[in-house]
């Protein structure tokens, strides 16, 4: 995926080194924030420090289409971003909601390399 044009134009580039720790952190928190990239992040939060803001807010994001999946008399399973089924859901409407977040293929879970 290209990365996403700026209408700053770079004229250099910063280089970092980081530990694998260090880097995984830096991308889950850049992706938990809604940003496309690690790079996105850090100039937010340049962008924030020059302008005296410690909490910068995320960026803007397109609203995505939830569709029903499936229907039962127990309940509806919801294909799309929960965040916008829950902005719209009525309140006290939710027991449970079950998400699979977009892990990055280099991390172990429950001991298996995905």
């Amino acid at each position: 995926m290209a990365r996403p044009r700026s209408p700053d134009v770079r004229a250099s580039t910063l280089s970092m080194r980081v530990s694998a720790r260090e880097r995984a952190a830096l991308e889950a928190r850049a992706a938990a924030l809604g940003h496309p990239s690690v790079s996105a992040y850090l100039r937010a939060l340049a962008r924030a420090d020059r302008e005296g803001d410690s909490n910068p807010p995320p960026p803007s994001r397109a609203v995505s289409e939830v569709t029903a999946f499936h229907r039962t008399d127990l309940g509806t399973i919801w294909s799309g971003d929960s965040r916008d089924w829950m902005a719209r859901a009525p309140g006290g409407s939710v027991n449970l909601i079950l998400t699979s977040p977009p892990y990055p293929a280099t991390i172990t879970l429950a001991g298996q390399n995905n």
